[in-house]
């Protein structure tokens, strides 16, 4: 075969083999060198031939759709292993979720729960998922799906701020776990999406520290600890928008509270908690610190259900995981105080 047939027999050598069964392959691939091009093109309509009469069904194939293929690439299949497991076990939801939300409580306001411990033990028996230990009501593995929650909240409220697609299955797995718990103890599912989504552990040293809503809505200008007291009283004008959504938190968080004893009424487990959440506010000076007249007026109104501020990020999260499929019931009263709150600005 001449140099300038090379690329022409390359292409047909090609066709050759794709159309033309093994067995069937004569002359050899070898001798292809010595035939002519009409030869060769000849045997390849053989092979055609050949192939079109064999009654074996050509293989079938498979092919993911476009709208699939760009989920993959766009929203990585990150999974909440615990979590799922959670979702799976339907009776026992509602009770992890009052033991989450009791952890976040205690967490924020340094409760001692080791002092709630024999009551505790009389009320739910010597549950594996509960510690015996005096900063913590959670067991390591509980604290584990807890931290998972939180996330899966960051993680879809960062994706809708974004602008990025949130994975239905990720919506739907995070309202199993809270939507009939805040319904049936009349918790507003925003405030504690918010609650979750701010609450972070980490280690510090030997110890651990944290991030909770409380310290997201208290001025940065506040300084820790006993001198936090003195300054409460002289607080600048520039921050008493601050201090009043400080306050609103607040006095949301002892609506929480008040929920979630209704659950398990006993007096003598939850009194270590209200005396941690009042010696909270006492050593920061914090007691009486005024509500804004939103939340008064919300608080007046016959349903006195409010849990506020909320951020615009929360809300909007809260509005996109119930949309055609839930009732929002506290949703006029978003509105209204977001409203109020763009007002003031």
């Amino acid at each position: 075969m001449q140099p300038k047939d090379f690329h022409a027999y390359k292409w047909a050598k090609k066709i050759w083999e794709a159309a033309t069964p093994t067995a069937s392959r004569k002359p050899s691939l070898s001798s292809c060198k010595d035939m002519s091009m009409s030869e060769l093109a000849g045997d390849i309509t053989v092979g055609h031939k050949n192939q079109l009469e064999d009654d074996t069904p050509p293989p079938t194939y498979e092919f993911a759709s476009k709208a699939q293929a760009e989920d993959e690439k766009t929203m990585p299949g990150k999974t909440y292993e615990l979590l799922e497991i959670v979702a799976a076990e339907n009776e026992e939801i509602e009770t992890k979720v009052y033991w989450f939300l009791l952890e976040i409580l205690a967490m924020t306001f340094s409760v001692d729960c080791g002092k709630t411990e024999e009551a505790r033990i009389d009320l739910h028996g010597e549950d594996s998922g509960l510690a015996n230990s005096s900063s913590h009501f959670l067991s390591a593995e509980y604290s584990a799906t807890l931290k998972e929650l939180c996330t899966l909240v960051r993680d879809l409220e960062e994706n809708l701020r974004l602008g990025r697609e949130m994975r239905r299955q990720d919506k739907q797995l995070l309202m199993k776990i809270l939507h009939k718990p805040c319904q049936k103890n009349r918790l507003d599912l925003a405030y504690v999406l918010e609650m979750l989504g701010r609450y972070e552990t980490f280690p510090v040293g030997t110890g651990e520290d944290k991030r909770t809503l409380i310290d997201y809505w208290a001025p940065r200008s506040l300084p820790s600890g006993s001198l936090q007291r003195k300054v409460v009283g002289k607080i600048s004008p520039s921050h008493k928008y601050s201090m009043m959504d400080l306050a609103d938190t607040l006095k949301s968080h002892d609506a929480v509270f008040a929920r979630l004893q209704k659950k398990w009424p006993n007096q003598l487990f939850y009194a270590p908690l209200k005396y941690g959440i009042d010696n909270f506010k006492k050593e920061r000076g914090f007691e009486n610190l005024p509500i804004s007249k939103q939340m008064e007026t919300e608080l007046a109104a016959p349903w006195k259900s409010c849990f506020w501020p909320l951020t615009d990020e929360y809300i909007d999260l809260t509005a996109a995981l119930m949309a055609d499929e839930y009732m929002d019931f506290h949703g006029d009263t978003h509105k209204r105080l977001r409203k109020a709150r763009n007002l003031r600005r």
